[in-house]
């Protein structure tokens, strides 16, 4: 998921990005997932659960996933969900393979490895 965001958001800022799959598919382990994006409720929370992490990247986190999650939505991915079911978390749940679709349209050039063997 990572790799066809950052290339959605590459080419929403002008760049041309190419996104590299090493299987035959993209979306990977997200695919493979509930499609839950979520963060804990508070930097508190987070830093208590997660007391060795890096606490900047923490915070970081807390104040900018719902704003990305957002920026989902405007690519025109609806949530299944708008909660993560956890009442100590924040977070949205989506369909992965909606999501995993949208994600390749929006980051425009994805080839696979073994397409290109």
């Amino acid at each position: 998921m990572a790799g066809l965001v950052a290339a959605a958001r590459a080419r929403e800022l002008g760049a041309a990005p190419a996104v590299f799959e090493k299987g035959d598919r993209p979306g990977g382990s997200m695919l493979l997932s509930s499609g839950v994006i979520w963060r804990h409720g508070t930097l508190d929370a987070f830093r208590s659960a997660c007391p060795d992490g890096d606490a900047v990247l923490q915070a970081r986190i807390v104040d900018e996933l719902d704003d990305a999650l957002d920026w989902l939505e405007r690519l025109g991915i609806e949530p299944v969900r708008r909660e993560t079911g956890n009442p100590r978390t924040v977070g949205r749940r989506y369909e992965p393979r909606v999501l995993t679709e949208t994600l390749v349209r929006a980051a425009g050039d994805v080839r696979h490895e073994r397409a290109s063997r």
